[in-house]
């Protein structure tokens, strides 16, 4: 059904940011398997307001495709290494730019709503790293596949803030109680064979 693509001039930082380096991807196979695709030039797919918003156009996108049986989210050798924190907290204390920041990370949960809000079953691919606001993203999936490679990350906690885009909620349901708290009091680079814990949505593959 053809493939959709937008990618952001480097130059531009954008209101919250440095505008990520992913080149946003979307395929939409015959079989009606749709795959969006994380594609940063130098392997992290780090998010920014640019990304954020291909994230949406996409997802709603997917669920006004009628063939659409089923969403895939990957990326490649990591899934994503999340925002640029630091640079989003320092413009969220500057009074000038906080209108934008905000809705920066409004879109955030936004594009999480939306994915748990379709119709036909979402999966999330995480390889390498996944850290901060795309753990939220993988996890709002219904399914979230991981391996041996997967480091999870969430480097709110090391401030005093709490994960962002869902991920406490989401977290005990993909992983279980027992190795989840981990991530919620620290920063842990917790890799797939911790996160597992024979838990039926969060699938590994060796």
């Amino acid at each position: 059904m053809g493939r959709a693509n937008r990618k952001k001039p480097q130059e531009n930082h954008g209101p919250a940011g440095r505008a990520g380096t992913s080149l946003v991807t979307l395929d939409l196979g015959k079989d009606g398997v749709a795959v969006i695709r994380l594609e940063g030039s130098d392997g992290r797919n780090d998010l920014g307001p640019a990304d954020i918003a291909c994230l949406l156009e996409f997802v709603d996108k997917v669920a006004e495709t009628p063939s659409a049986r089923a969403l895939i989210l990957e990326g490649g050798e990591h899934f994503s290494a999340g925002v640029d924190f630091p640079e989003t907290m320092r413009r969220l204390l500057n009074p000038g730019s906080k209108p934008q920041v905000f809705r920066f990370l409004a879109d955030q949960k936004t594009v999480c709503d939306k994915i748990r809000g379709l119709r036909i079953p979402t999966i999330s691919v995480v390889r390498g790293l996944c850290a901060g606001s795309a753990l939220g993203l993988a996890a709002a999936a219904d399914f979230m596949i991981t391996e041996t490679t997967t480091r999870i990350r969430i480097p709110e906690v090391k401030v005093g803030l709490i994960p962002g885009n869902g991920a406490t909620w989401f977290l005990p349901r993909r992983m279980g109680p027992a190795p989840s708290p981990a991530l919620g009091v620290g920063e842990v680079r917790a890799g797939a064979r911790m996160a597992i814990r024979k838990r039926h949505r969060l699938v590994t593959r060796q």
